[in-house]
């Protein structure tokens, strides 16, 4: 029993020692590419309702860097959960095979009623982006920055549906967001900013909160100008 209890660790230690080879080589880009692009094939996979299976997993988007994939599935669990209120479980115990659920639960950070937490989270994505470019965005960067993380407005998104439809027309509506043409720009450009009903809900700490764990920081006061802004003022929702 001793022999087989020492074996074991020693595979584990083993499977630790490759994993933190494979991360060391790549930086900080690179982790974050691929964890965007498995989140991404994660999001498509799940539409055709079957398992989704580590080995085509590590096929189709590791490839070389299969053995870093028990890091990886983390930090695409981590993300699922907090931008897309979706929710990764593999099947059974060392099945290797995964399926993809809707969260409805409360999202953690925005009151959202009866939205749901997808709904609330693709929300806390765009306040997130506006606040942290200085509290104004243009339209062109906001499309840029929600690219980056696989949600491109042109295109039905898996998850959240018809984006630009959500974005200047229902948060527009329901006061979550401002969008307006930027006066005197040629050509002319439009603009994004927080509305009067995200104002009065939604804690700039929350966002920073937020915006840590989506980057995996521990400390959100990392970002200088915007944790001196959010403390500076009195959000309502802060408690």
């Amino acid at each position: 029993m001793a022999d087989e209890t020492q074996l074991m660790f020693s595979q584990e230690e083993q499977t630790v020692s490759k994993q933190s080879k494979v991360l060391c080589q790549l930086s900080a880009e690179e982790i974050s590419k691929i964890v965007v692009d498995l989140v991404r094939y994660l999001l498509i996979m799940s539409q055709k309702k079957l398992p989704i299976k580590r080995s085509d997993i590590n096929k189709t988007v590791l490839g070389d860097k299969s053995r870093g994939f028990d890091h990886f599935i983390e930090m695409a669990k981590e993300r699922l959960s907090l931008v897309f209120g979706m929710e990764l479980i593999e099947l059974e115990l060392n099945s290797k095979s995964y399926i993809l659920l809707s969260e409805f639960q409360d999202h953690p950070y925005l009151n959202c009623y009866s939205a749901g937490k997808t709904e609330c989270s693709l929300l806390m994505i765009i306040l997130s982006f506006i606040f942290m470019n200085g509290n104004v965005i243009s339209d062109n960067q906001l499309y840029d920055c929600l690219r980056r993380i696989g949600i491109d407005i042109e295109f039905h998104h898996e998850v959240f549906g018809d984006v630009e439809n959500k974005l200047k027309k229902d948060y527009v509506r329901q006061g979550y967001v401002e969008y307006s043409r930027v006066v005197g720009a040629e050509p002319v450009q439009h603009e994004f900013k927080w509305g009067l009903r995200a104002r009065k809900e939604l804690s700039k700490l929350k966002v920073l909160d937020f915006v840590a764990k989506i980057y995996g920081e521990e400390d959100p006061s990392n970002w200088t100008s915007q944790w001196e802004q959010a403390n500076a003022e009195n959000a309502p929702n802060e408690s």
